[in-house]
Formats: structure tokens, C-alpha cells, sequence
């Protein structure tokens, strides 16, 4: 709502637009690519896993999520269940704040 000011006076207060009609802001687009290289620089800065952890971006719709898979090697060193927990909290975040892109 927004003073008014025309000559009329009708009231303080007019509605610009009905909450339904509200605009939606659209986050910025990023590939896969680099939602994914942003994924493990913020798990390298925050978990202490191993290497060899895979990263995959899956589409839901309008949302998307990181998908983690690994040799079986790999699953069985230590961290990496703190590293997948750590990667779904980083996809939650980093996917309300962009869409990604194809």
C-alpha cells in the first residue's frame, strides 16, 4: 500500500495490486556446473570428508537438490555421512537463492 494522493482523497491508504497478483522475483540462474563447484568449495571450507564424492544436481520442477554418490570405498571412510548431511544443508540454501539453469 502507498499514501494517497489523488485529489479525491478517498482514503490514506490505496492498494497498488492484489496479493495475488503480486510480483515474483526471479533468483539468478546458474548451470549445474557451477552449483556444483560451489557446493565443494563450501564443503571443503565446512566438512572434513574424502575425496572421491560425487555431486549431482536433480530437478524437481521449479526446485532442484544435490544428489551424492560414491564408490563403495568411499561410503565407508569416515566423514562421509557428515559430508552428505552437510551437502543437503548447502543444496537447501544455495537453492533458495538460485535456479539453475537447462
Amino acid at each position: 500500500m502507498i499514501p494517497s494522493t489523488d485529489a479525491r482523497r478517498t482514503g490514506n491508504l490505496r492498494q497498488t495490486r492484489a496479493p495475488e497478483q503480486a510480483v515474483a522475483m526471479n533468483k539468478p540462474v546458474k548451470t549445474a556446473a557451477e552449483l556444483i563447484a560451489m557446493a565443494l568449495a563450501e564443503l571443503k571450507v565446512h566438512a572434513d570428508g574424502p575425496d572421491g564424492i560425487e555431486i549431482s544436481v536433480l530437478r524437481d520442477g521449479d526446485s532442484w537438490e544435490f544428489r551424492a554418490s560414491a564408490d563403495e570405498a568411499t561410503i565407508a571412510k569416515p566423514g562421509y555421512p557428515e559430508s552428505v548431511m552437510m551437502l543437503v544443508q548447502i543444496g537447501d540454501h544455495l537453492s533458495k537463492q538460485y535456479d539453475v539453469k537447462g
